[in-house]
C-alpha cells in the first residue's frame, strides 16, 4: 500500500494549475456476460478518484490528440452474498490514455475515449461469488466521455484481475459513470 501511496504522489500530483481532475464513481456490479466467471449484479460502486494530466506536467508525452491522465482511485463495493452484508474496498493507481475525437477543424471535441492500466489494491481476496488468488489486482478500464467546461462526464467499464499471474482469476467487473470536476 506504501508503494502506491508513494506512485501517486511522485507521478500524479501536478505542477501546474488547471491540471487536477477530483472524480466521483458511481457504479453497478456485473453478471458473468463478460470477463468475470461470477455474479455480482446486486454489487452497489462508490468512489472517488484525484487525476492528474500527465501531459501537462511532463511535456514530450503530449501526442496530437492523446493525452496521458494519471489516477489514484478509492473505490467501496457493497453487496449481498448467500443473505448475508459484503464489502469491498479497493485502492488503484492508474495512467490512462485519453484520445479526442477531432473533426479536423481546429475546433476542440468535447467527446473522449480512454483506455487505462494499472495496479490495485483490495481489503480482502473475496468479494461475492468473485474469490481471487490475492488481494493485489491488475486495474483496467475502457470509457467514453464529454468533457464541458470544467466538468467531465464519462461512462466506464471497469476489469480488475490477476492476469492469469495465480490461480484462481475469475476478474471483476462492473460499470460506473464518473463525474469530474477540473481545477
Amino acid at each position: 500500500m506504501r508503494f502506491l501511496l508513494i506512485v501517486f504522489f511522485a507521478l500524479f500530483i501536478p505542477l501546474k494549475t488547471n491540471a487536477v481532475e477530483l472524480s466521483v464513481i458511481l457504479g453497478q456490479g456485473m453478471d458473468d456476460t463478460l470477463i468475470q466467471s461470477g455474479d455480482t449484479s446486486s454489487a452497489e460502486v462508490k468512489g472517488f478518484a484525484i487525476g492528474s494530466k500527465l501531459s501537462e506536467r511532463f511535456n514530450y508525452w503530449k501526442l496530437n490528440d492523446l493525452q496521458w491522465f494519471g489516477s489514484g482511485e478509492y473505490l467501496e463495493l457493497n453487496g449481498q452474498y448467500l443473505d448475508e452484508p459484503e464489502r469491498l474496498t479497493i485502492v488503484a493507481i492508474k495512467p490512462a490514455l485519453r484520445w479526442w475525437f477531432d473533426d479536423q477543424s481546429n475546433i476542440n471535441c468535447p467527446w473522449y475515449v480512454e483506455a487505462a492500466w494499472g495496479m490495485a489494491k483490495w481489503s480482502q481476496d473475496h468479494f461475492e461469488e468473485i474469490q481471487t488468488a490475492s488481494e493485489w489486482q491488475f486495474a483496467t478500464h475502457v470509457s467514453v466521455g464529454i468533457k464541458l467546461t470544467d466538468w467531465d462526464i464519462s461512462f466506464r467499464y471497469n476489469h480488475f484481475s490477476n492476469g492469469y499471474l495465480d490461480q484462481p482469476n475469475p476478474g471483476l467487473d462492473f460499470l460506473s459513470i464518473n463525474t469530474a470536476y477540473q481545477f
